[in-house]
């Protein structure tokens, strides 16, 4: 059974043909080809795949094709909606759309704008899709501010929804969850395969109750920072690679029910060893309580940090109050962390059969941990290239500390 759905676009009558269960952005009247602008088609296919078969979900298929868009296309309060293009090379946005075979949204509305917000979904998925904040070679100053933003409406949240094979690229924030402190749920999301690139910030969580995430094989390449949770936790990341990325853990918020961050096989790399650039893996003062941070098997590949003067004082963790960082069997090259507790609220640091090179306990000029007064630390089974360090600890006698 088809349906017909009737719009308006530059004064062309379009027949939107739709499938029992597929509409094609093709057939709503998107052309695709990086100039003609696709908005109007997509706002009319979203509406039809979203109530085309009730609350078993539609499917939204975009084809491979260069889609400018210039108002956010909006996800009301769909369930079990997905979203499938043909591919998610984001540098495709460039190319010919004889050339491309890739599916690309390209944001060509105001500056700062969102490209896509989810209000309300559930069990939704998008995949094989990317998001480009701007064309390619096109000025900054007309970047989007959010190319994927989920939001909460009245009650209800973004919740068990499913994101693979996308990229997003050129934008200040590649996803975001929530507007403020008080948005309900936008949680229990999990992607994969997502790229990042030349953002300001990959990920950006700013409500309370934006935990449960989880990500698994993630690249992020020149964004200022990777993950910046403003709020919640309770996030796992799995097999990560950061290039010539500043920072990519900020916690701020963390609290006694949403503190919890874990990080598995985690490499951060600059393009020449950290030489004349230095990258930072986290940044934790956390304000709502708590943070309990883990990395297995995180590498550090600034293996040339040492020839940079101005980044030796620079620790790859700047740990605060409130914070627990926990290593096991990872590999360092740098200066490890700067712990800095409070005399209510220590720091602590926790470094378990890793190894260091170019940094020791012992080293004066390249020493590997530094704390205050209320900083504490231990490390347990450690060497370096030539032999295994004694345990070492800067830990209160006292364990009650208050």
């Amino acid at each position: 059974m088809k349906k017909i759905y009737l719009f308006l676009l530059s004064t062309l009558l379009i027949v939107c043909t739709v499938s029992a269960t597929v509409v094609n952005v093709r057939t709503c009247g998107a052309v695709g080809n990086g100039t003609t602008d696709d908005t109007q088609a997509f706002i009319t296919a979203i509406a039809a795949a979203s109530t085309n078969t009730g609350n078993t979900g539609g499917i939204l298929y975009i084809p491979a094709g260069r889609y400018l868009i210039t108002q956010t296309l909006v996800l009301d309060r769909a369930r079990g909606l997905i979203i499938e293009g043909e591919g998610s090379m984001g540098y495709c946005a460039n190319f010919s759309a004889s050339y491309c075979t890739q599916s690309v949204l390209i944001w060509g509305g105001m500056a700062g704008g969102t490209l896509m917000q989810a209000s309300g979904t559930y069990s939704c998925s998008i995949r094989d899709l990317a998001f480009a904040g701007k064309q390619y070679g096109g000025s900054d100053a007309n970047r989007a501010g959010i190319l994927f933003l989920a939001v909460s409406v009245t009650g209800f949240g973004n919740i068990i929804n499913h994101f693979e094979n996308l990229s997003f690229t050129d934008a200040i924030t590649g996803i975001q969850l929530g507007v403020n402190v008080s948005d309900s749920c936008n949680s229990d999301m999990s992607f994969a395969f997502v790229n990042f690139s030349n953002l300001d910030a990959a990920v950006r969580v700013k409500n309370n109750q934006g935990c449960d995430l989880l990500f698994n094989y993630s690249f992020a390449l020149n964004c200022q920072k990777v993950f910046e949770m403003e709020r919640s936790g309770n996030i796992m990341v799995n097999n990560l690679q950061c290039t010539n990325c500043p920072l990519v853990v900020e916690v701020l918020g963390g609290g006694r029910t949403c503190g919890t961050y874990l990080f598995n096989n985690v490499r951060l790399e600059a393009s020449d060893g950290g030489a004349s650039s230095r990258s930072q893996l986290l940044r934790s003062y956390p304000i709502a309580g708590t943070a309990m941070i883990r990395f297995i098997n995180f590498q550090d590949a600034q293996w040339a940090w040492y020839e940079n003067p101005g980044a030796q004082n620079i620790p790859l963790c700047d740990v605060g109050p409130y914070t627990t960082v926990v290593f096991d069997t990872s590999i360092f090259n740098s200066y490890v962390a700067s712990i800095t507790g409070s005399a209510t609220n220590p720091a602590t640091v926790i470094l378990n059969n890793c190894y260091l090179d170019y940094v020791s306990p012992d080293n004066i000029t390249y020493l590997c941990l530094t704390a205050n007064t209320y900083g504490y630390y231990k490390m347990t089974d450690c060497r370096d290239w030539a032999k295994i360090w004694k345990n070492r600890s800067k830990w209160p006698a006292d364990a009650d500390m208050r």
